[in-house]
């Protein structure tokens, strides 16, 4: 009997220890190639006006002055994915969410900070999904989960760019998984994170709204 419980025993730390190490492979394996593999911010359309707002908002503040839209007050001369203010002035249209985390990033890191802000979230994204799976669920929900999202082609192109989907989806994990706990222990302040999760999921992207 001591026999069968020292090696069912032996089995369960090795099955831990091989379920372990292959998520540690996956993890490093995808930071790498995300990292390898970043665009900067000036090479796309959308990651431009990130980028480009995320420094204004810096150097400028929120709203951005156009002399042709002041003198002439007419949407002509409105740039993309910007709306025009009663001051004729232009403010983003959507994404303040990432774009105040952008300009922090800009203030400690410049540019480079910017290149590689969609990438670390990523990461930040599939270890903390992992984990979230594994305490709710199971170690093998957890791997099952960081398998998903690793294989996610649509996930990883758009967070090789200066994009939202990383940010938004990482916030939607985190008040998803305190929404969970509240509903398991009904302690009132899980509710709270959860909602201040959700609340700006909302300001990354509008679709956050529907949460709501």
């Amino acid at each position: 009997m001591k026999i069968l419980i020292q090696k069912n025993s032996k089995n369960n730390k090795l099955e831990k220890n091989i379920v372990k190490i292959t998520k540690i492979g996956i993890i490093v394996f995808i930071s790498f190639s995300i990292l390898g593999q970043f665009v900067p911010f000036f090479e796309g359309s959308n990651s431009y006006f990130y980028g480009m707002a995320s420094i204004l908002f810096v150097e400028e503040g929120i709203t951005k002055s156009n002399p042709f839209l002041e003198k002439y007050e007419t949407n002509e001369f409105l740039l993309d994915n910007w709306l025009r203010t009663d001051q004729n002035e232009m403010i983003p249209m959507s994404g303040n969410g990432l774009i105040l985390l952008g300009g922090i990033a800009y203030v400690f890191g410049g540019y480079f900070a910017l290149y590689y802000l969609s990438p670390i979230l990523f990461i930040i994204l599939i270890i903390a999904s992992e984990r979230t799976a594994t305490k709710l669920f199971g170690k093998y929900a957890g791997l099952i989960t960081l398998i998903l999202l690793s294989a996610s082609n649509l996930l990883f192109r758009n967070s090789i760019q200066l994009h939202t989907e990383s940010l938004f989806c990482l916030l939607f994990v985190l008040g998803t998984y305190f929404l969970i706990k509240f509903g398991r222990t009904n302690q009132s302040h899980l509710i709270l994170i959860s909602s201040i999760f959700f609340a700006f999921s909302s300001t990354v992207r509008l679709s956050g709204i529907i949460l709501f």
